[in-house]
């Protein structure tokens, strides 16, 4: 699957592929061992591909997004907790109107990593982890 997936991009650097501005430095959606591979795609958040050829391989995944039996519903009660390995999976949420009324969902973001070490700087400088 190496090819039309190595030309995707999601939407902050100031690149162009043609006369189109790039938000981000473009990225495989798929990477790692055909046996063990890891995603990175968002298909709401303005990914696009950097050839037509790479544009019908999305539009082939958010087809195949939308087919019985390849999403699943989770509903969780209070108290419940999902985790999911954004490098394993894609995920999205159902939409909802609030009511605003102290009983509405509430969704936290918890951000985790394997090792601190890719986070040093290059400047020198000390960055905060905690």
């Amino acid at each position: 699957m190496v090819g039309a997936s190595d030309q995707l991009a999601s939407g902050a650097a100031s690149l162009l592929c043609g006369d189109e501005q790039i938000w981000s430095v473009p990225s495989p959606l798929l990477t790692g061992p055909e046996e063990f591979l890891e995603v990175s795609i968002d298909l709401l958040c303005g990914v696009r591909g950097m050839s037509e050829e790479a544009n019908a391989l999305l539009d082939q995944i958010r087809e195949v997004c939308k087919l019985p039996g390849v999403a699943t519903g989770v509903c969780l009660t209070p108290g419940e907790l999902l985790i999911i390995d954004n490098r394993k999976g894609a995920h999205a949420r159902t939409a909802f109107t609030a009511a605003f009324d102290g009983y509405d969902r509430w969704l936290h973001r918890v951000y985790v990593r394997r090792s601190l070490w890719e986070l040093r700087s290059g400047s020198g400088q000390s960055i905060r982890v905690f």
